[in-house]
């Protein structure tokens, strides 16, 4: 049993010291880039690994979802991850959703929301990571929390709004904008993460077409929150197995979590309304 215990402590230790390594060559590579300091002449090489480095990152938990991030884009001098892309669309275009199809105060509750899932995000950093912020604080610009940062974000977000509902007046006719809000930012995020990422062909179509049947089959037939978040995580989860991490992945588990709110928020507005 000791020697078990030693192996497996031995292997924790080299994951770490590769993390890390990894993580000192991307902000080598970004001080490369950015003129402050010259460690070769031979851009390419650099470049190649940043984008070693990230691929693996995102892999190991660095990433926004955990999904394999295979492409990366460039908006002039930034360079965006697919993943990074596909977040920021999807926040976008659900907000624009919200603010046509409903009231002004649903896409300002998203758009809260979305902020404060940002900031927790990207700060975890500091808990998943202190040692590499306080060597390098720039760090903090590049990297995240990794998993444990987005759930962490997510559930901060979500007791955000739990925190407000008495403030924002929940009712029950907040049960349809609350469900197409949690739905569509996972539905959206999910397609665009496939068509922004090298994937295979049978896993793209797959997941193209059951999360569009089923986030259309869902928004437009199913009022209650509970049934029609439970649906989406159902299927989504078997989507997930023809996607290159499978039902481990963390944006399975977001759908989980949320699903969690969302039956607790249909519970508190059928008290409130009487029917229990």
């Amino acid at each position: 049993m000791s020697t078990i215990i030693s192996s497996l402590t031995q292997s924790l230790r080299s994951i770490l010291f590769l993390k890390y390594v990894m993580m000192k060559i991307y902000v080598a590579g970004y001080f490369y880039d950015s003129g402050f300091l010259r460690i070769s002449e031979n851009v390419g090489n650099i470049l190649i690994l940043k984008r070693f480095y990230a691929m693996l990152y995102v892999s190991f938990g660095g990433g926004s979802v955990g999904v394999i991030n295979t492409e990366w884009y460039s908006i002039r001098a930034l360079t965006l991850p697919a993943t990074a892309i596909a977040l920021l669309v999807t926040f976008f275009i659900v907000w624009l959703i919200l603010r046509l199809q409903f009231s002004k105060k649903w896409s300002e509750v998203y758009s809260d929301a979305v902020f404060t899932f940002i900031i927790v995000w990207k700060l975890s950093l500091l808990v998943t990571d202190f040692k590499a912020v306080v060597t390098y604080p720039i760090s903090l610009l590049y990297f995240n929390g990794g998993t444990i940062g987005v759930y962490v974000g997510v559930i901060v977000a979500s007791l955000q709004i739990w925190r407000k509902r008495h403030k924002l007046g929940f009712d029950e006719r907040d049960i349809i904008p609350c469900s197409w809000a949690i739905i569509l930012t996972q539905s959206i995020y999910q397609m665009l993460v496939v068509l922004l990422n090298d994937n295979t062909t049978s896993s793209e179509v797959i997941s193209l077409v059951v999360l569009s049947l089923l986030t259309l089959l869902i928004l437009w037939k199913l009022a209650a929150m509970k049934q029609a978040l439970l649906l989406y995580t159902v299927g989504y989860t078997l989507v997930a197995f023809f996607q290159p991490l499978g039902v481990w992945q963390t944006a399975v588990g977001v759908s989980l979590v949320l699903l969690c709110m969302g039956i607790i928020i249909q519970r508190e507005l059928n008290i409130v309304g009487g029917k229990e």
